[in-house]
């Protein structure tokens, strides 16, 4: 498993997996304010409400991106591989 890194914003913590990327850039085409591949740290979790956040990473093909709501929203639902 490769190195997880979180960043941190207010309600959320976004999580990146660099070895399950397959740089398909749904993030970065849905919300280029908080992923954006030419700023380093390229994902700013403050740039965004927390629901706006989590509804793009529920859009990564492949668990890439997670999130966990430090705000008390809905939390993500992980996805059962024996479906």
């Amino acid at each position: 498993m490769g190195k997880i890194r979180e960043y941190e914003g207010e309600g959320i913590v976004v999580r990146y997996d660099l070895q399950r990327c397959i740089h398909a850039e749904e993030c970065v085409h849905s919300l280029r304010a908080v992923f954006d591949p030419d700023r380093r740290p390229w994902i700013d979790a403050t740039s965004a409400p927390p629901d706006e956040i989590a509804a793009v990473v529920a859009t990564c093909p492949t668990g890439a991106l997670s999130f966990e709501h430090s705000d008390g929203g809905p939390q993500e639902v992980p996805v059962d591989p024996d479906i």
